[in-house]
């Protein structure tokens, strides 16, 4: 198959991509998911896509095969222009008592609830950093949960300079969510751990300096986010501080590659919707000069963002020595000791050798251990056998 402009990945930033290519270019718009939307429009029955735009759902990259061509469930495509807007993962680190039934990561609740989750009556504790613990309890309260706390490890102080940068709209939106769920938001804690006998029962927390303890149903944590990069990284992208590296029209140091969203830096949907539809422009020749001052204001709010949200001293070392890092092949912490990199304790331990094949475990061992990042290369995700045989068309 051939197509003018591919876009991957279709949340926020790869619809808006789509819409202003497409007014100049014949447009590919594909997604490992079902429907269009992303994590935060997930399940939205009034997103449609613009007329003329080749809708591939359920359809993974399996890999770069060569100069503009990329293999796709089995079926070369070809390219002229790529925009990569593939989003970014929670970011969970491990605490003890993190993987009985209850816990769960807040971008995973999140989803789960929009996917039909019943959690009417249920107590929850929300806890980690950053905006998206905000938006999971509204959603968890509109269905009717009781939001015990939302636990914002950042100290107040930190928070400021954040605040200081939300638009009136944002203070708006936020002020929406009415006095009773924003006094359950609580800077300056976290979990220290979670216990039950076979499942969530209890969460002991840090709050401003004092333990306290919470009978709950549902713990949701949520540590920030980390960006996917693996086609990026294939592809030959240069990265910065963890992120694609990008330059005022989207472009990345890859030629005829874009890139746009939470992958050039986490910064929410604004920033997600302006640089998708930046990129979407830039691709087919289209002008963007007005967008330019809006898109360098975004990046400063990026940078308060990270700086905000940074993460304690006394959250990266909740996790003991016989505490799970590797969900998947059970390897603890204390295993993990007196590994230099992630190839070495992969080698000794089969560390990031289960099914999510480092997505979890990778960026936890980058952020408690200093781990150099696992090497990204084909197949991009686990795929099956068949996907590996060619065919004509998608």
């Amino acid at each position: 198959m051939q197509t003018e402009v591919l876009i991957v990945g279709a949340g926020p930033a790869g619809i808006a991509a789509a819409k202003a290519a497409s007014r100049n270019a014949q447009v590919t718009l594909l997604d490992d998911n079902p429907r269009p939307g992303g994590q935060i429009w997930r399940n939205r029955k009034d997103l449609d896509l613009p007329p003329g735009i080749h809708w591939l759902p359920s359809t993974g990259i399996t890999g770069v095969m060569g100069e503009k061509t990329l293999l796709v469930e089995g079926h070369v495509l070809h390219f002229e222009k790529l925009i990569l807007a593939t989003g970014a993962r929670e970011l969970f680190l491990p605490f003890p008592g993190w993987t009985l039934p209850g816990v769960v990561g807040a971008g995973g609740l999140q989803a789960m609830i929009k996917s039909g989750l019943d959690v009417h009556g249920k107590q929850v504790v929300i806890a980690g950093s950053g905006p998206l613990l905000l938006a999971v309890a509204e959603l968890a309260h509109q269905k009717g949960a009781q939001v015990l706390h939302i636990l914002e490890q950042a100290p107040r102080s930190q928070l400021l300079p954040f605040l200081q940068a939300l638009s009136a709209g944002k203070l708006l939106q936020a002020a929406r969510m009415g006095p009773a769920l924003l006094s359950r938001y609580v800077p300056d804690a976290y979990v220290l751990h979670a216990s039950g006998a076979h499942k969530l029962e209890t969460v002991t927390c840090q709050i401003q300096g004092k333990t306290l303890q919470i009978s709950c149903d549902l713990l949701a944590v949520g540590d920030g986010l980390v960006p996917n990069l693996e086609l990026a990284l294939q592809l030959g992208c240069k990265v910065d501080q963890g992120f694609i590296q990008v330059d005022d029209t989207c472009k990345t140091s890859v030629r005829d590659v874009y890139a746009a969203g939470e992958v050039t830096g986490i910064g929410g949907l604004d920033k997600a919707l302006l640089e998708g539809e930046i990129a979407g422009l830039a691709a087919t020749g289209q002008p963007i000069p007005k967008l330019v001052p809006r898109l360098q204001k975004t990046q400063s709010f990026v940078r308060k963002l990270r700086q905000s949200f940074a993460l304690r001293k006394e959250v990266l070392e909740r996790a003991r020595p016989d505490t799970v890092i590797c969900r998947c092949e059970d390897v603890q912490l204390s295993q993990l000791e007196g590994h230099s990199g992630w190839r070495s304790a992969k080698l000794h331990t089969r560390l990031g050798m289960g099914g999510c094949q480092g997505r979890t475990c990778g960026p936890i061992c980058q952020t408690l251990l200093g781990f150099d990042a696992p090497q990204s290369r084909p197949p991009v995700f686990a795929t099956p056998l068949k996907n590996l045989l060619l065919e004509e068309q998608p």
